[in-house]
């Protein structure tokens, strides 16, 4: 059943009436009689049926219009009375109901949600859909004129003519036609290429249906096979319309025009904004993606190999890296203990953006590859060993048997050579020094005598200054220097400030040797030492020689945020060494240093693939073992040891005297189960350097697994003497000690030597504990306290914690060392 309609009788409503053909107003009173018309006094109007009047929408407080079919009105404020008066009848009921959703907070808060959702939905999913439709249907004059306008337009602002070889332009032109033809594309698509200027190495695909591809990308590629790949990614984006269909969606409002009013004229605003359009908007992830596929597909297809698409992709993004790092910013001042404390500035670069630029990441350049490794370049001329050849042994033989005058001539005779031109025997000539300078008991003595009786020797002095450089670098051992003991910090300053002496010595000699200037340079810069103007010596010494590899490598090391540099200034750097290039084609091996520097930062936080990404850029430009090295490092820790044996194969290729390669590439080995590989790796590092702490240590652990724990011992105690502060190696000598009943108070010493250099250490303290419990010494109860208390917040065997538990609660009933601590 319906309610029925309540009377409207005894209801008056005060309004002003206007006749609609006047400005005049007149003041009236409204009722409604029980037949539903509506009187008005004085009587400006006849009565007439509430139904035949519109009565306006109540809005706040504003008056009410009551409008009459002949163009007369009532204005009232008495929005109640109205109200009832329309609840009374079936036409005007719903008008109580439309007041209340529109004074409601409610029902407005919803309807501003529902507003903000429509837009949304239309922002994601309405607007590509009709962008995708409409770009589909538009007529192809006007996507010709649209295409026409962009490029003229580029052409204008940005683009210059191709400087390509007519011959190399016909022959891309006819690669370009084979491919449409092979892939059954009959379109036509049409290529041309243009000078890409500030854009560099890109391509382009246009609504009208031409790809324009840079002279830098033609430059950029290694292979025509990677060009065509890049051909088939730019048809991939013409089949799918997405440059037209990214116009649509920034001309949204016009094409709207476009549909509502069925003018096609309003499409023009598409061809005046098309070029800034294309310019400002990306493609998204999502057409990258559909482009990619149909690259891929119809790769597959022609059997060509996807990974030249992969290659070309990872070398365009490092070298949109190389034309942003000309961006300056202001360098931090960074804690020199702090390596990570300068947020990277290479993290601040945003990549060139263009309208086709490619958004690389490694999961999409990973499609192509196919679970291919990138490809690890092969070592060229300028990084084979034999370019660089040092018989470090005959040197050391010259020195250990006094041949003085013979040592004088070798090292002098690279250096003269350097001078003359070849840039080749200056990295020999620094090989050289640094393989006759390593540590051994005599090696000291020696040069000490060998300065004596060569008091004019330049050689000699600066050999005597590299010895001492070398140990303060076995002393600091790759600790920050919050962390060096005391006695080790004293040996430091010492041995730099006789390494600093060496150093000017021979420069008073030989003022220009380059050698003992970045060496000097780098002791400066590393000891922070005060009596050194370190960023004067390198300036004046590069501008005495500016083409020296040995200068130029020095200072971009120490130009590294971690050492108070930018990469700006890196930047900087690189662009004075590509102008001796010529001059000395060794420097051509740093291009690639500020992505060696990158790379160094992603290790430290542990993203190994970026750095394994970054380290390829690096060796693309430069072949250095560093490189090779760092990215062998990275594979390691990503667990692909096949690849890191490949690195550090080519890294050692290029550096056979390093011995820290052959211990990395030894640590790889085992990996694989090589071992006895892995063995013969460190015997040739204790061959070139007979004192190296990891290469004793591992071949003790060999020996030690073979049965040869006397052997093993002797390794042990020969870190001792570079290191006599190793806290690892006196407690290995003492659990090997242990083995032998004779040898109890040795090991006893040994063990609370190794406390004294490492407190921290559980297992140390096990092994004082063991030794002291078991000889009943009353040094036990202390060293059981120390070892549990470091147990609350380390791993420690359940069985070591149960002797040490045991043995204290034996020696308490046995009431010994009773006033022990």
């Amino acid at each position: 059943m319906h309610e029925q309609a309540s009377k409207p009788t005894q209801i008056t409503v005060n309004g002003t009436y206007f006749d609609g053909h006047s400005a005049a107003s007149h003041p009236v009173t409204l009722s409604l009689d029980e037949q539903g018309l509506l009187h008005l006094d004085p009587t400006h109007h006849q009565p007439i049926p509430l139904d035949e009047i519109t009565i306006g929408s109540r809005i706040g407080s504003t008056p009410r219009r009551l409008e009459f079919p002949d163009g007369g009105l009532v204005e009232t404020g008495d929005h109640r009375s109205i109200e009832q008066w329309q609840r009374s009848t079936t036409k005007n009921g719903h008008y109580g109901w439309i007041h209340r959703l529109e004074s409601s907070i409610a029902y407005g808060a919803g309807a501003l949600l529902f507003i903000i959702a429509l837009i949304l939905v239309s922002l994601m999913w309405g607007i590509p859909w009709s962008s995708n439709l409409i770009a589909h249907a538009l007529p192809e004059d006007i996507t010709q004129t649209i295409g026409d306008s962009a490029v003229e337009s580029l052409d204008q602002l940005i683009f210059s003519s191709s400087e390509l070889d007519p011959q190399r332009y016909q022959q891309l032109q006819l690669k370009f036609q084979q491919l449409l033809t092979n892939s059954n594309n009959h379109k036509g698509y049409r290529l041309e290429f243009r000078h890409g200027g500030v854009i560099g190495a890109n391509a382009f695909a246009f609504p009208n249906g031409l790809v324009v591809m840079t002279d830098e990308m033609v430059e950029l590629a290694d292979l025509d096979e990677e060009l065509l790949s890049i051909f088939l990614h730019e048809i991939g984006h013409l089949e799918q319309r997405h440059s037209l269909r990214q116009i649509i969606a920034h001309s949204s409002l016009a094409i709207l025009t476009t549909l509502l009013t069925g003018d096609i004229t309003a499409a023009s605003s598409l061809v005046v904004g098309a070029p800034n359009l294309l310019m400002k908007a990306s493609y998204s992830r999502e057409m990258e993606t559909e482009a990619d596929t149909y690259a891929l597909i119809e790769m597959e297809r022609l059997q060509l190999a996807t990974e030249h698409f992969a290659n070309i992709m990872d070398r365009l993004e490092f070298a949109m890296v190389e034309a942003q790092s000309e961006v300056h910013t202001e360098p931090t001042d960074p804690d020199p203990d702090d390596e990570n404390s300068e947020e990277s500035w290479l993290n601040k670069v945003e990549l060139l953006d263009f309208f086709s630029s490619h958004p690389l990441t490694e999961q999409r350049t990973a499609r192509f590859r196919q679970g291919k490794p990138a490809p690890l370049p092969t070592p060229t001329a300028i990084t084979d060993s034999k370019a660089y050849p040092v018989d470090f042994i005959a040197l050391r033989q010259h020195l250990n048997k006094g041949q003085y005058q013979q040592l004088h001539r070798q090292l002098d005779h690279h250096y003269q050579q350097f001078l003359s031109g070849d840039g080749k025997a200056e990295i020999i000539a620094d090989k050289a020094y640094n393989l006759l300078c390593t540590f051994t008991p005599e090696t000291q003595q020696q040069l000490e005598q060998w300065a004596v009786e060569m008091p004019g020797s330049y050689v000699a002095q600066y050999a005597l200054g590299i010895y001492n450089k070398t140990l303060v670098s076995i002393r600091r051992d790759g600790r920050y220097w919050r962390h060096i003991p005391e006695q080790d910090r004293v040996a430091m300053e010492n041995h730099t400030k006789v390494a600093e002496t060496h150093f000017l010595n021979s420069l008073k000699i030989q003022p220009d040797f380059t050698l003992a200037q970045a060496s000097l340079y780098s002791l400066a810069s590393f000891s922070r030492y005060d009596d050194t103007d370190e960023e004067t010596l390198i300036t004046e010494a590069l501008k005495t020689n500016p083409a020296s590899y040995i200068l130029n490598r020095t200072k971009l090391f120490y130009l590294q945020p971690r050492w108070g540099g930018s990469y700006p200034e890196i930047n900087d750097a690189l662009k004075g060494i590509h102008k001796q290039i010529q001059q000395n084609p060794e420097l051509a091996a740093l291009t690639g240093v500020i992505f060696h520097y990158k790379a160094l930062d992603y290790d430290r936080n542990q993203h190994y693939r970026g750095t394994v990404r970054l380290e390829s850029a690096a060796i693309n430009r430069g072949h250095k073992s560093w490189y090779f090295a760092n990215r062998a490092d990275a594979f390691s820790k990503l667990d692909e040891p096949e690849l890191a044996l490949i690195d550090y194969n080519n890294a050692i290729q290029l550096f056979p005297e390093d011995p820290q390669l052959y211990i990395d590439r030894s640590s790889v080995l085992r990996d694989l189960r090589q071992l006895e590989s892995a063995r013969q790796d460190i015997e040739t590092v204790l061959t070139i350097t007979p004192y190296d702490e990891d290469a004793l240590e591992t071949l003790a652990n060999f020996q030690i697994k073979a049965g040869n724990h006397q052997t093993a011992l002797g390794n042990f105690q020969k870190i001792l003497v570079t290191q006599p502060g190793n806290a690892n190696a006196h407690f290995r000598i003492s659990k090997l000690l242990t083995r032998d009943s004779g040898q109890q108070e040795a090991a006893l010493q040994a063990s609370h030597k190794a406390i004294q250099f490492g407190d921290d250490s559980p297992h140390y303290w096990y092994q004082y504990a063991y030794l002291t419990g078991t000889a009943q010494n009353c040094a036990f109860p202390g060293a059981a306290k120390t070892y549990l208390r470091l147990c609350q917040n380390s791993w420690c065997s359940e069985t070591n914690l149960r002797w040490v538990k045991q043995k204290q609660t034996e020696l308490a009933q046995q009431n010994l060392c009773a006033n022990s601590q």
